[in-house]
């Protein structure tokens, strides 16, 4: 038996009284539409409150027996996925989770019926400190918490089996008084315990490692089922005007950019300088000739290799002296190191700028836009993830994509772009250039 190449959504409304909302499909399909689309080749089915409940009453009465008066509905959520993984068999995948890699990489193994994914390895101190939980009755956590947001299997894999049987055991004899005995009885932490008792010698149970899983998976932790008013507190995303920001005073700017020059290496020289960016004259030239009724003539482009000849006047930027000196001496280059916040940038009329704004915090891509803004462009050619749901910030030299239709940029309509397929396999990735704003 094989995995089947289906994902499975699931998705139960309620409100802020925790109780299931009336009409089962009144939430944001956004999500589901931009997997669907993203899925290539793979049946996407969204189960709401309805469908599930009937498979469960239908094919497992005992645990809806269970769940008839379970307390919470994320509860009947948590318990619902893994019946219909076993019923089904697929990939399990929660809504509003955004995948880094192609679908079809989250599937188990050759030779593997389960594919679980890490989502924290907690130390010693962190496994003890669960003690103090009063649900857990003195019992540490284990070490492997494991996620219960995406996993796959095949169907009636026993491993499936096993956790089906551990959740309906703890929903009837536990309920909850706090937030974390949700954890307890039906989530990540009732997750980990059956990977501890059966998964860890289990030989068709493949885990995927932490640092794995979260280059192929960005959880997005909305705790729309905390009931604890420290746990629901609203965290406001920053938004990147498009006018840009007023400049530093000039002093200042010039220490800085005398200090990053000849002092000491900017924290972006040495980030930069260990990551291979977009280039290559073959990519850059489709990326022209969609352009060329925008009356462009001279184009900036951060780059990581030489822009050739493209018919148009070029400088090739960046922001690490080692990559400058690879190829500063090769002929028909023009090549300028430059520190993006504080270096006088080069006019043009087009800022290319690929694969760069996704390796930097939000504040610092917000920095550089109004930047090249203040400086004339009209116009910046940047990489984008159309069919992403939603941003993420991060820190200098931690990569993520980026929609920049998306908070925080809100960049709008692009007046051009190219597909920019690469390694990573995402089908949306491409270069997109919009107009920018009239100062």
């Amino acid at each position: 038996m094989s995995v089947p190449a289906i994902v499975h959504l699931m998705y139960f409304p309620w409100d802020r009284e925790q109780q299931l909302k009336t009409d089962p499909e009144d939430f944001d399909h956004t999500p589901v539409d931009l997997l669907r689309k993203y899925a290539v080749g793979m049946e996407v089915k969204l189960w709401t409150y309805p469908a599930a409940k009937a498979l469960c009453e239908q094919y497992y009465p005992a645990v809806w027996e269970a769940l008839r008066n379970i307390a919470r509905p994320v509860m009947l959520v948590d318990v619902l996925r893994w019946v219909v993984v076993h019923h089904f068999g697929g990939l399990y995948w929660q809504i509003n989770t955004t995948p880094l890699v192609p679908m079809e990489a989250y599937l188990p193994p050759a030779g593997k019926n389960v594919r679980l994914f890490t989502e924290f390895d907690l130390t010693p101190e962190q496994c003890r400190r669960a003690i103090f939980e009063p649900i857990r009755a003195g019992e540490p956590e284990e070490a492997k918490r494991i996620m219960i947001q995406v996993f796959a299997a095949e169907p009636g894999a026993p491993f499936v089996t096993n956790v089906i049987r551990l959740l309906q055991e703890r929903v009837q004899q536990y309920r909850p008084q706090r937030d974390y005995d949700i954890l307890f009885i039906t989530g990540n932490a009732a997750a980990s315990t059956a990977y501890d008792r059966f998964g860890r010698n289990d030989p068709g149970v493949a885990l995927t490692s932490l640092a794995e899983s979260r280059r192929m998976i960005k959880l997005h932790y909305q705790g729309s089922w905390r009931t604890d008013p420290r746990s629901t507190e609203t965290v406001t995303t920053p938004r990147i005007a498009r006018a840009g920001m007023p400049a530093s005073a000039g002093w200042r700017r010039s220490l800085r950019n005398f200090y990053y020059r000849f002092l000491a290496p900017h924290p972006h020289d040495t980030a930069m300088g260990q990551h291979e960016l977009m280039g290559g004259e073959r990519t850059l030239g489709r990326l022209l000739s969609v352009v060329h009724n925008l009356n462009i003539s001279r184009v900036v482009e951060i780059a990581d290799a030489p822009l050739g000849t493209i018919g148009l006047q070029a400088v090739s930027i960046h922001p690490s002296r080692a990559v400058i000196a690879r190829h500063k001496q090769e002929p028909g280059a023009v090549w300028r190191h430059i520190n993006l916040f504080y270096s006088t940038l080069p006019k043009g009329d087009l800022f290319i700028c690929p694969n760069y704004l996704e390796w930097i915090s939000f504040g610092e891509a917000h920095r550089i836009l109004s930047r090249i803004a203040a400086a004339g462009f009209r116009y910046v050619a940047l990489t984008d993830h159309p069919l992403l749901a939603s941003n993420w910030d991060a820190a200098l030299g931690d990569f993520r994509p980026l929609n920049m239709g998306l908070e925080p940029f809100l960049l709008g309509q692009a007046v051009a772009s190219v597909e920019w397929p690469d390694s990573t396999g995402r089908p949306d990735r491409r270069v997109a250039t919009w107009e920018m704003p009239s100062r």
